[in-house]
């Protein structure tokens, strides 16, 4: 498999809302839900901010803020394990992520926020 690595991505909170700036998909596909929303709002709440930028790798930092270990794959998405000092446990992700990363890696670090 193909993996675009060391990737910035782009959440903005619309209308209590979370969502993926991921161009060429509608505001509905880049909806989070499913834990991605409640983590991005435990991020936002650490952030003060309505925007979260996150730098996405399938390779760790030192110091990664958290670890997503994929623990279900199916055809519309992958539910993903939170390894970080956050309350979120799971998060799901659709399959946007393949335009983002390429696949559903085994592993997405998020080694930084802004």
């Amino acid at each position: 498999m193909i993996y675009t690595i060391k990737m910035r991505q782009r959440f903005f909170k619309l209308n209590s809302r979370w969502y993926a700036d991921v161009p060429n998909h509608t505001l509905e596909e880049n909806e989070m839900v499913c834990g991605a929303d409640t983590l991005l709002e435990e991020i936002s709440r650490f952030l003060n901010s309505p925007e979260v930028t996150l730098d996405l790798d399938i390779e760790p930092c030192d110091f990664p803020f958290a670890i997503l270990t994929q623990i279900e794959h199916d055809s519309c998405g992958a539910t993903y394990k939170v390894e970080s000092s956050l309350d979120t446990d799971l998060v799901w992700i659709c399959n946007v992520t393949h335009d983002v990363l390429g696949e559903h890696p085994d592993k997405i670090y998020i080694n930084s926020i802004s």
